[in-house]
């Protein structure tokens, strides 16, 4: 079983990833585009947001300038489906409160974050890089997705009722 945790500052979009209290990656979110770039051990990343019909990203190896990956998001839950190296994992929230969320194999074998805003950790019984990176996309999306629709929803409720 390895053990990573992630912090990212209050007000900073930065995610670093911590194995046994050394620093071995990083996830950079954009603040305007829902896309990200990461890093962790020697492996490089962007994902890249491709929006149409459904929400989807690309995953891009940085060093190849070649897709590895894709997410697809779900319609109306927050749920996605990971392709990498040819096989599908499942992604989504564990509890009501958004603070733990897994990603699943097709032998049920599961990536297991906890965490909110700034600190979390990550357990995972057969650690793949790039999944541990593709996990904290995903939350930061729904995230982001979330403080968008308050931003939108508030003033629209200040409106109505003045």
């Amino acid at each position: 079983m390895k053990n990573i945790s992630w912090k990212k500052g209050f007000f900073k979009c930065a995610f670093s990833i911590f194995s046994d209290n050394e620093k071995v990656g990083e996830l950079k979110p954009s603040r305007f585009t829902l896309s990200a770039t990461g890093k962790i051990d020697q492996e490089r990343y962007k994902f890249r947001v491709r929006e149409g019909m459904t929400n989807r990203v690309e995953i891009i190896d940085l060093d190849t300038r070649e897709q590895v990956g894709k997410i697809r998001f779900g319609h109306w839950l927050p749920k996605a489906t990971i392709e990498f190296k040819g096989e599908t994992y499942r992604w989504k929230f564990s509890n009501l409160w958004e603070t733990r969320w897994k990603i699943t194999d097709t032998q049920q074998n599961t990536v297991n974050y906890k965490g909110w805003s700034c600190a979390g950790s990550i357990n995972s019984a057969a650690p793949a890089n790039l999944l541990t990176l593709t996990g904290l996309f995903i939350s930061n999306y729904y995230w982001q997705m979330a403080a968008i629709y308050v931003a939108i929803f508030i003033p629209g409720l200040t409106m109505f009722w003045v």
